[in-house]
């Protein structure tokens, strides 16, 4: 589960990695690195401070940092209106209100309008489509018609609970990763074996394969061959068994109304006799 949220982390860190170097050309490695580090352990913090999880929080805070060229604290402004956004619509993901947000920036306002907050072309034009500029119909932007609702919410017993779990979230998350970072050298000098090892498998595959296609059809013929052999035994032995017949009547009721017991002994004897052959027979 830790390294499974590590891994999480992994991801979103290359995401935001490049999403950063996307907008800064001139950046180098290094720094594009820093930023990205300082714009995940932010994310981190806030995921903290909500009742959002956060594999939420992070999924938000990358698609808004790509849906903002890569500006770091454009995406960061965002995500917190996103997050009242959120926190005021039951059944709501962060990622859901920063899609509403991107959205309307790009002239599109029918999931905005599912979170009540609606506006015309004309505010748009006016606002040049600044999302955090236009006012809806009641005069107000989005900060003032969203702003506070997190806070409402993290304010109550499950909002409390939510907070709780996603520090802890955070933390594992963050061990994973650390984790994953300390065995990247080894997992590098691994690979250059990960082909050799995989044809390795391949070939015992095509070994059992082969094995299997050659011996079952040899198995069949030795079922065969012990057939073929014990099938006139066990006709012969049926044969003789029908034959004494006769004779182990007449034991059998030589021993009626002498002796129940020993009646008993002789048809518990003749039973078994019967079910060997039987099963010889079988």
């Amino acid at each position: 589960y830790t390294l499974g949220k590590g891994a999480t982390m992994q991801q979103y860190q290359a995401s935001i990695e490049h999403n950063v170097f996307a907008a800064n050309r001139n950046l180098t490695e290094t720094q594009v690195e820093a930023q990205a580090k300082a714009y995940t352990g932010w994310l981190t913090e806030f995921a903290a401070k909500t009742t959002a999880s956060v594999d939420d929080i992070f999924a938000g805070g990358a698609h808004a940092l790509a849906g903002t060229g890569g500006d770091v604290e454009a995406a960061k402004g965002i995500l917190r209106t996103a997050q009242d956004m959120a926190a005021q619509r039951p059944g709501s993901t962060t990622w859901d209100a920063v899609e509403a947000i991107l959205d309307m920036g790009m002239g599109q306002y029918r999931r905005m309008t599912e979170y009540g907050f609606k506006v015309t072309q004309e505010a748009m034009d006016a606002a040049n489509g600044h999302p955090f500029l236009v006012r809806d119909q009641m005069g107000r932007t989005l900060r003032e018609r969203f702003m506070g609702a997190e806070a409402r919410k993290a304010a109550t017993a499950a909002g409390k609970w939510d907070s709780i779990k996603g520090t802890l979230e955070g933390g594992i998350m963050q061990a994973g990763a650390n984790i994953l970072d300390a065995l990247t050298p080894l997992l590098t000098q691994l690979t250059p074996f990960a082909g050799t090892v995989a044809q390795r498998m391949a070939d015992m595959g095509t070994t059992i394969g082969t094995w299997i296609a050659d011996t079952v059809p040899k198995l069949n013929q030795l079922w065969d061959d012990l057939k073929a052999f014990f099938e006139p035994i066990a006709a012969w032995a049926n044969e003789k068994w029908n034959m004494l017949k006769p004779f182990r009547d007449f034991v059998a009721n030589a021993f009626a109304g002498v002796d129940v017991d020993g009646e008993k002994v002789l048809g518990g004897i003749t039973g078994a006799i019967d079910q060997l052959v039987d099963t010889l027979i079988d």
